[in-house]
């Protein structure tokens, strides 16, 4: 008996202990979890970028006497400016606030009046108190500007546009909303799908817990999740995604921790701008604000039952419950939402059944986005920044960023490369670029649908010569589908673009003038690869011919003979670096024909040497930089200088204008009729895989190229027939004042010569022109 009792004693001595061991070790794995948990400074973070985002601003908008009223009542309408009515009008006044302006007739009168109220402008080192002006329009543009006080003006400044706000610890471009705007359908949406226990439980939820296990060891695999809505936001912000056990333990304890320090409704509101809701092309779709312009075109607040229960479908399975892609898919988990939702007692029978009886209507996100047309230049600003600054100073510090963006001009150059391309789209045989695409995502993949990315693609850049101001910028034709940025990270060859390079240096030099002769036929030259022999477009040779008509109808043969025996590689590789091209330029007979890539952003900024009279500004996107406090804590003024002799970039200027009056860049004038001042070239390459159009008018120099993103593919079309109609889309629409000629330098002097021999005109001279000489080269 008393051995039976020591044995009991025993066995419930190890129980004990295997008790308290079992106890221990997992209090004791708690602990030490607990202990090692991260701190939720990242949480702290996040709440302060929403307080303050990086903004990212326009350029000022200088409004001139010339002005079109068109331009200056798209300006007025980005920045929130409200028309007043007439009924206002008392007497012989009109009571403007501040904000606010008054247009006397109709927009489309001859005449006409505005009262304009401008607000207060505070730009970096630029302050103007509000104030009103009168504005006086004849034939649509702007005649007379005059103050309150009466006094003449010949411009007014308008304020910076908000172009973009960057949120977040990763930089993300979200569309951030505060619960308070959250409509309660919405959130109710989410806690009914996700946790609907949410406003009950202090992190993870015990009795789901046991349900989820109960219901995946029935079904012997895992059918549901038991992660609350605060777990899911502790693992996005802190925990790796992969199905661990080690990972669950600390995503619960870090769910208790953010219970303890925030309420309720903070962590929802959290979770609401964080959650991941699908992605456009290869970027993602956070939070519900992006989500709701992104599927339905709609802020938050505006979102019907069945629109908000289609966001809150998309979580578990971005991919395959997406209402853009798998349509079907988020019909169905639609339905179990709603009926979540009612079960819950959050909507009521009618509302249920009307609500999974509607269609489901998505719309895209390109059309919706409120930065659609920047996100290039955008990401091109974030690349810039990112040189500076570490990524928390630039998406948690509140910074200010003051760009040198012209918002018109950048709707204008998105409007014209795609105008152009689908131009081109048809003439290629390619199905409309918006209908296959919305095919190709749908996972309609069959005959006749086309990768997007296969499609045509271009890029557009607009510099400001004198001061290297971006102002417009275009890298592609779809950024939701491809961010790779044409306009900055391509290097593609610029064919007979860089021609003019080589009569830079040859002017520079005294090596030529524009009437010298260069014999064109055929010729060719030993290279280490073996005989090169360049060849001119059509197969023809012109014999004797000038300067002037060499590079008019961009005659290649001459111009690489040119080069090789008369210029020299290294002229020619010095000229083109002193006036911007920075990619690498090899010193092979083929320079001459731009066999040399480059990209849109440097050739068009070397361009600007010419139209800036020989002064190279280097190409700037950011002026200044200001923390919360608007301290200045960057200020951009790149410095000027001389890259090329005046008198050489006017002969340059002189001899494009040549090409678009009567050479390859001609049917700007003949066909499309532009009356401005112009100088400009065309570029092809071989087999028409890059076709380019780099022109310029006074105060304003842009570059286009089209072609495949696909090197070995042809767009059968020369630089004339697929980039100078995007370039004079996209000028033709910008160059808003009346402009004058390029400006004559005292060293320039005119000669009348013929044509043909370069020889001064004589009474028999059937073919005489007025040419541009620099003093004492004159024939």
């Amino acid at each position: 008996m008393d051995l039976l009792k020591r044995l009991i004693q025993i066995v419930l001595l190890l129980a004990m202990i295997l008790f308290f061991i079992a106890l221990g070790i997992p209090i004791g794995v708690i602990i030490a979890y607990w202990n090692d948990l991260p701190s939720l400074e990242p949480l702290e973070y996040e709440a302060q970028s929403w307080y303050y985002p990086t903004k990212v601003y326009s350029g000022i908008s200088r409004m001139s006497l010339g002005t079109s009223l068109s331009n200056l009542l798209k300006r007025l309408e980005r920045l929130d400016y409200k028309q007043v009515d007439d009924e206002v009008e008392t007497q012989h006044a009109v009571s403007l606030h501040e904000g606010q302006f008054y247009l006397k007739e109709p927009v489309d009168s001859a005449t006409n009046e505005m009262k304009l109220y401008l607000r207060e402008l505070n730009y970096p080192r630029l302050v103007l108190p509000s104030r009103l002006i009168a504005i006086q329009i004849r034939e649509g543009r702007i005649v007379k500007i005059g103050g309150a006080d009466g006094t003449s003006m010949s411009e007014f400044l308008l304020e910076p546009e908000v172009i973009a706000e960057f949120y977040g610890s990763e930089g993300t471009d979200r569309e951030l909303v505060s619960l308070s705007q959250v409509p309660e359908i919405l959130s109710r949406a989410f806690i009914a799908i996700e946790d609907k226990r949410f406003y009950k439980h202090w992190g993870f939820d015990l009795y789901r817990i046991m349900g989820v296990l109960y219901l995946n060891i029935k079904n012997r695999r895992i059918v549901q999740g038991a992660s609350t809505i605060t777990q899911q936001l502790a693992r996005d912000l802190f925990l790796t995604k992969k199905q661990l056990w080690t990972r669950k333990i600390k995503e619960g304890l870090l769910a208790i921790k953010i219970e303890r320090r925030y309420t309720k409704d903070e962590i929802l509101e959290r979770y609401l701008n964080r959650i991941n809701l699908g992605r456009y092309g290869s970027r993602e779709v956070y939070g519900i604000g992006q989500a709701a312009r992104y599927y339905f075109g709609k802020d938050p607040w505006e979102l019907n039952l069945q629109e908000c229960a289609t966001l809150a479908a998309i979580p578990r399975d971005q991919m395959r419950y997406s209402p853009i892609k798998n349509p079907e898919n988020a019909v169905r988990r639609r339905r179990l939402v709603l009926r979540q939702m009612l079960n819950e007692g959050f909507i009521t029978e009618s509302q249920y059944e009307e609500a999974i009886a509607s269609p489901l209507v998505t719309t895209s996100a390109e059309e919706q986005s409120s930065s659609k047309h920047v996100m290039y230049f955008l990401e091109y600003i974030r690349g810039q920044l990112g040189r500076e600054y570490e990524p928390s100073a630039i998406h948690r510090r509140g910074l200010a960023v003051y760009t040198t963006l012209d918002m018109s001009m950048q709707l204008a150059a998105n409007s014209a490369v795609q105008m152009g391309l689908r131009m081109l789209d048809r003439d290629l045989k390619f199905p409309p670029y918006d209908e296959n695409k919305a095919k190709w995502l749908a996972g309609q993949r069959g005959k006749g649908v086309k990768n997007p990315e296969e499609y045509l693609q271009a890029a557009l850049v607009c510099i400001d010569p004198s001061t290297g101001h971006i102002k417009a910028m275009v890298g592609g034709r779809d950024f939701y589908v491809n961010q790779f940025n044409r306009a900055v990270q391509s290097r593609r060859q610029p064919g007979s673009a860089f021609k003019p390079f080589v009569y830079s240096a040859a002017f520079a030099n005294n090596l030529a003038t524009p009437t010298s002769i260069v014999v064109d036929e055929p010729w060719g030259v030993e290279v280490p690869d073996g005989f090169w022999q360049p060849e001119n477009f059509y197969q023809r040779f012109y014999g004797q011919v000038t300067v002037r008509k060499i590079l008019a109808k961009s005659i290649n043969v001459a111009t690489a003979r040119f080069l090789y025996e008369k210029v020299g590689f290294d002229k020619v590789i010095d000229t083109a670096q002193a006036m911007g091209i920075k990619s690498p330029l090899d010193p092979v007979p083929s320079l001459a024909l731009g066999s040399s890539g480059v990209s849109v952003l440097e050739l068009t900024s070397a361009y600007g040497v010419w139209a800036n009279q020989g002064i190279r500004a280097d190409p700037l996107c950011i002026k200044y930089v200001l923390d919360r406090e608007n301290n200045i804590l960057e200020e951009n003024t790149p410095p000027a200088r001389r890259a090329l002799d005046e008198n050489v970039a006017f002969q340059i200027t002189y001899l494009m204008k040549g090409v678009v009056q009567e050479g390859t860049g001609r049917r700007l004038t003949t066909v499309f009729g532009f009356d401005k001042p112009a100088a400009g070239k065309t570029g092809t390459t071989n087999d028409e895989t890059d076709a380019w159009f780099i022109g310029f008018v006074p105060g304003l120099v842009a570059g286009v190229w089209v072609g495949f993103d696909d090197y070995s593919k042809s767009i059968g079309y020369t630089g004339a027939l697929a980039a100078l109609p995007i370039w004079y889309d996209f000028m033709k629409s910008v160059v808003d004042e009346p402009v004058k000629d390029f400006p004559v330098p005292e060293g320039i002097v005119f000669k009348e010569v013929d044509a043909d021999t370069g020889l001064p005109a004589t009474s028999r001279s059937t073919n005489a022109i007025r040419e541009a000489f620099i003093k004492g080269t004159e024939p």
